[in-house]
């Protein structure tokens, strides 16, 4: 709507009473506050979207990038939602959503792999969100290293565990076998020390 790309929505209603109108109800929503309120619950790496009828960026928020409907359509999302002509698809049509992982390049970048996802609001604009994907997974691959260091140290605490328990229990056991050798080889003289190990 007009110069400043304010976004509005028009609310008509019908008022009736016992079947006969009495008039229409109407009212502009402008929805920049809708917008703010939007913009504020993204978190700071991603970037939000509201594309046009043509595929027009109408407002953005989380990017310095301009863009416009040539730089949205190389997003396999935008390109699906957009029609080949340049326009969206049946304004009428249900509102649809998808979402995908793809390579963005931008300019002379060689690409970054971002996460991206379309709502269509079935009256010929759309939402569009996207995050880098590193950005998106860090939080996974900070806890993949974490549980890989905490199991190498519970690996390596167990080997120490199973090596300490192993000697003390195989100490007595050695000791026994080196008195019995002793024994078998005629030395009546030795005596086996009292274990704490009951067994032994």
């Amino acid at each position: 709507v007009g110069p400043e790309k304010v976004l509005a929505v028009t609310l008509t209603s019908p008022v009736q009473r016992d079947g006969v109108l009495l008039g229409v109800f109407q009212q502009v929503a402008v929805m920049q506050s809708v917008w703010r309120d939007a913009m504020s619950a993204v978190p700071a790496p991603t970037r939000l979207i509201l594309i046009g009828r043509q595929a027009e960026v109408v407002a953005q928020a989380g990017t310095t990038a301009v863009e416009t409907p040539a730089t949205m359509q190389r997003r396999d999302l935008v390109q699906r939602w957009v029609k080949p002509g340049g326009t969206t698809r049946d304004p009428a049509a249900a509102a649809t959503s998808s979402a995908s992982s793809y390579e963005l390049k931008r300019g002379g970048d060689s690409g970054v792999r971002c996460l991206g996802a379309l709502v269509s609001t079935g009256q010929g604009w759309a939402v569009f969100t996207e995050v880098d994907e590193a950005l998106a997974l860090a939080p996974v691959d900070q806890l993949f290293r974490q549980v890989m260091l905490g199991g190498s140290i519970a690996a390596a605490l167990a080997v120490m565990a199973a090596v300490l328990l192993g000697s003390v229990i195989s100490r007595p056991v050695r000791r026994l076998a080196a008195i019995s050798k002793r024994l078998a080889e005629g030395d009546f003289s030795v005596r086996a020390e009292s274990s704490h190990v009951a067994e032994l």
